[in-house]
């Protein structure tokens, strides 16, 4: 009789398992779903912005003339309107230490930073 018992213990015991893995299962999925359907969003937006097509010219042109402060000006000015604040931050910099006399890359830079806040 103790086995019996037993036996209709684990039968229980697996049933209420299998139960609540599928309720869990259930509910996480729809989470899931909704919140990788905004990173899939998310992602979409931003490849969109970085494949632009000024910023891919400037590129462009930063490979062909690294030298040149303007174009890394010019750049932290399109990081700056997609809001890839670090980026604007490392190429207004880079244009300044390239030449340190031009007002106008030092106003980028302010830009800049009173965006970040």
């Amino acid at each position: 009789m103790y086995r019996v018992n037993k036996k209709c213990t684990n039968i229980y015991f697996k049933i209420l398992f299998c139960f609540i893995f599928f309720i869990t299962s259930c509910q996480t999925n729809s989470i899931d779903q909704e919140e990788l359907e905004k990173e899939n969003k998310k992602a979409d937006s931003i490849s969109i912005k970085l494949n632009s097509s000024e910023l891919k010219d400037i590129n462009k042109q930063l490979l062909e003339n690294p030298d040149q402060p303007a174009l890394y000006n010019k750049r932290a000015l399109v990081y700056l309107k997609i809001k890839y604040i670090n980026e604007a931050i490392n190429d207004a910099k880079r244009a300044i230490k390239l030449d340190s006399t031009q007002s106008n890359f030092y106003l980028t830079l302010v830009d800049v930073y009173f965006s970040q806040n």
